[in-house]
C-alpha cells in the first residue's frame, strides 16, 4: 500500500474541552504526524447541518451527498444489510429511544439501545403491519435497520441518526413535502409500541425502552453508486453502527500495510460513541488505543517508507481537518510535535 486515506471521526476535541483533554492525552505519534503534515485544509460545517463533517465528507466522495438533508445512503446500507436492490424510494428507519427532557424531546443514542433478535422482530411485525395498511413496504435488515418504502416521499429532507444523537429533535425531524404524513405513520407506530408488554420488560431490567423510529438517508434503491466503492462502504458502516459491534479493540495496521493495492480508505469510528454521549474518559482511553494501534505504526511506516503519503482527516460535529503528508513531511525538525495542532 503506497497511499492511505484515514478518517477518524471525533478525533478532534471539542473547543470548550480542548485544554484539559489535551494536557491528559499522550499521543506523540499522532503530534508529530499532524503538527509536520505538508497542507492542513480546514472545513467547517454549521452547527444545524442534517449530517455531521465525516458523513459529509465520505458523502461527497462516494457520490451520495444531497443537498439539506442525509446522503442518500439507503440503497448501500440495504446491500449491506444483504438486502437485493428493489424498485421505489427507499429509507432507512431505525429504531431508537427518545429521552423526555424538561420541555422537549432528545434522541439517544442507538448504541446504547441493546436489542435482542426477538425483541426487534416484535417491534418490526408490528410496524409492518401498521406500514402496509398506509400503503408502504416495511423491509427487515437487522435489529437495528429496517427500510421503508415510500415512493413519494423523494422530496423528504431527513437528518442522519448521529447528526440528531443528543438534540432537541424538533430541529432534525423530517421537514417539506409528506413530512405530515410520515408523522401520522409514526405516531400510529408508537402509540402501538407504547401497549407493547415487551417495552414494560426492558424497563423493569433498567433497560432502556424503544419508543420511536428515526427516518433518514431516502434514496431510489436502483440509483448508481459508481462513486468511491471505499467510501460508499465506510459509509454503509457508520449508518449501520449498532451496540454489538465490538469497538474497543482496533485491529492492526500491518494488515493493511500488506496489500498489494495502491491505496485505501480506512474509517476508524471507535471514538464515535464516547463523543455523542459526553464520555471523556472513555474517549480519551479509545483514543489512547489509536495512538497505540494506528498513529505510531503509521509514523512508523512513513519513516521506513511502507507507505508513501497519507491523509489525516479529523473532525468533530461541525470542523473536520485533512492532515496531508508526503515523504518530506517528516524532514521538518524545525517544527516542534505538538498535540496544538488538533485545533482547528
Amino acid at each position: 500500500m503506497t497511499h492511505c486515506d484515514l478518517l477518524v471521526p471525533f478525533a478532534l476535541p471539542p473547543a470548550a474541552l480542548a485544554p484539559d483533554l489535551l494536557r491528559q492525552l499522550q499521543a506523540p505519534a499522532l503530534a508529530m504526524l499532524t503538527s509536520r503534515a505538508s497542507r492542513r485544509q480546514h472545513q467547517v460545517q454549521e452547527d444545524f447541518s442534517r449530517t455531521l463533517p465525516h458523513e459529509s465528507w465520505l458523502a461527497q466522495r462516494c457520490g451520495v451527498a444531497r443537498p439539506e438533508s442525509s446522503p442518500a445512503l439507503a440503497a448501500l446500507a440495504m446491500q449491506g444489510c444483504g438486502l437485493a436492490r428493489p424498485e421505489g424510494f427507499w429509507f432507512m428507519l431505525q429504531p431508537v429511544h427518545l429521552h423526555i427532557a424538561r420541555d422537549h424531546l432528545v434522541l439517544t443514542d442507538q448504541r446504547r439501545l441493546t436489542l435482542t433478535r426477538q425483541e426487534a422482530q416484535t417491534l418490526f411485525d408490528s410496524a409492518q403491519e401498521l406500514c402496509a395498511e398506509s400503503g408502504h413496504e416495511l423491509l427487515y435488515g437487522g435489529p437495528y435497520c429496517w427500510f421503508l418504502r415510500a415512493d413519494a416521499w423523494h422530496a423528504l429532507q431527513t437528518a442522519t441518526r448521529d447528526a440528531a444523537c443528543g438534540r432537541n429533535i424538533d430541529l432534525w425531524m423530517p421537514q417539506g413535502s409528506h413530512a405530515r404524513d410520515w408523522r401520522k405513520l409514526h405516531n400510529l407506530i408508537q402509540m402501538t409500541w407504547h401497549t407493547l408488554p415487551l417495552n414494560d420488560l426492558r424497563q423493569e431490567r433498567g433497560q432502556l425502552p424503544v419508543n420511536a423510529l428515526w427516518l433518514s438517508c431516502g434514496t431510489p434503491a436502483g440509483q448508481d453508486t459508481a462513486g468511491d466503492a471505499q467510501a460508499g462502504a465506510a459509509l454503509a458502516q457508520l449508518a449501520l453502527a449498532h451496540p454489538d459491534q465490538d469497538q474497543t479493540a482496533p485491529a492492526s495496521l500491518d494488515a493493511r500495510l500488506s496489500q498489494p493495492d495502491a491505496g485505501a480508505l480506512v474509517l476508524l469510528d471507535h471514538l464515535l460513541e464516547p463523543a455523542l454521549n459526553e464520555d471523556w474518559a472513555d474517549w480519551l482511553a479509545r483514543l489512547q488505543a489509536l495512538e497505540q494501534h494506528w498513529f505510531a505504526p503509521l509514523l512508523q511506516a512513513l519513516r521506513s517508507k511502507r507507505l508513501n503519503t497519507l491523509n489525516l482527516i479529523l473532525c468533530h460535529g461541525t470542523h473536520l481537518l485533512e492532515y496531508r503528508l508526503g515523504k518530506r513531511a517528516l524532514a521538518k525538525f524545525w517544527i516542534q510535535p505538538s498535540l496544538n495542532s488538533l485545533l482547528p
